[in-house]
């Protein structure tokens, strides 16, 4: 990159030292002899000049920028007047070395081409200092916008990981209330089921913990921790209540929200098994269904109504936590029919 802008404007500073001498032979039709001359003559000016404008400008325009209005204006002139006079002063001192301009011509052509020179080195000069001002100008409002950007997103993060943090430390007492009471019903009545569901819970708050500060755990691990809780729950209801666990083996390092599984077990084991004498069968199925991950919660109780569904609890809490985790490239879908209740999680 820095190769190519050097050939550029090496280019452009000899492009522009000719350019006077093509303009006056089209015009004038003036000897080839003088044209070189004054070719020679213009390109030795624009290298000269152009070279002490690329090595002092960038070290000093910054510094003449923050002068006030007049003084700016009034320093950058002169200083471009400058450079005009010293460097075509090197250039005719150089060509008169190489025999280019006669000795005894050079006042007359240092004075007469002065007019010329200053002119032309202003347009230029104040030109490429516009040019440099405006780009300096838009990179730092491209850095600005990048900076905020940045900030934005990392507000957005921030956000989506605050709000995790408050549904999962909302989800975590909530499921260990229900599992409480569950073995709290079990202790008269058989103290060797309730010591097993002890030991089931303490996988379970196990799980719980190691979990709480991870955003998404393996399908296995939630598959294992379902099964714990449906044997609490079966040890509560006995005969009332059966399941079926099956997963393809290719989605088992699918990652999900902790308890996310969980939380659909819990609502069927609410609405399907707790309020009917017959119970209900609960089958978690996990698939590969139309090119998306389909997780199935289904039971064959009487089914429930969305206008159920407590905000901050269960199923919301579930949408919540799914919609903060992967935005749209997840979905919560229900279906029911005369025989099933099915809940579904896409990913």
């Amino acid at each position: 990159m820095r190769t190519s802008r050097a050939i550029f404007r090496t280019l452009s500073i000899v492009g522009l030292g000719v350019l006077p001498a093509l303009l006056e032979w089209g015009i004038n039709a003036a000897p080839m002899d003088g044209v070189l001359q004054d070719a020679a003559i213009g390109v030795a000016y624009s290298v000269v000049i152009g070279g002490l404008g690329w090595t002092i400008l960038p070290r000093t325009v910054g510094r003449i920028l923050k002068l006030p209005k007049f003084r700016r204006w009034t320093t950058l002139i002169a200083l471009i007047t400058a450079m005009a006079a010293i460097g075509g002063l090197i250039a005719l001192l150089a060509l008169t070395a190489f025999h280019v301009v006669p000795l005894r011509l050079y006042w007359h052509i240092y004075f007469m081409s002065m007019r010329v020179t200053i002119v032309l080195t202003m347009i230029f000069t104040l030109s490429a200092t516009f040019h440099g001002i405006l780009m300096a100008r838009l990179n730092r409002a491209t850095a600005e916008l990048k900076e905020r950007e940045l900030a934005e997103e990392r507000l957005r993060q921030a956000a989506t990981e605050a709000r995790l943090s408050s549904l999962e430390s909302r989800i975590h007492p909530h499921f260990l209330f229900n599992t409480l009471n569950s073995i709290s019903a079990l202790i008269r009545e058989n103290p060797a089921e309730a010591e097993r569901m002890v030991e089931r819970l303490a996988a379970l708050l196990r799980f719980s913990l190691d979990s709480s500060g991870e955003r998404l755990v393996p399908l296995s691990r939630e598959l294992a921790i379902v099964r714990s809780y449906l044997e609490i729950e079966k040890v509560r209801f006995g005969d009332r209540l059966t399941y079926r666990i099956e997963a393809d083996p290719l989605l088992n390092s699918l990652e999900v929200p902790p308890l996310s599984v969980q939380t659909l077990v819990e609502n069927s084991v609410k609405f399907a098994v707790s309020p009917r004498r017959e119970g209900a069968e609960i089958i978690v199925r996990a698939m590969l269904r139309d090119g998306k991950h389909a997780i199935d919660v289904i039971d064959n109780g009487p089914g429930f109504s969305l206008a159920d569904v407590k905000a901050g609890h269960g199923l919301d809490l579930l949408q919540s936590r799914l919609e903060a985790q992967f935005g749209d490239k997840s979905a919560l879908e229900f279906g029911h029919n005369a025989d099933l209740t099915r809940v579904t999680v896409l990913i």
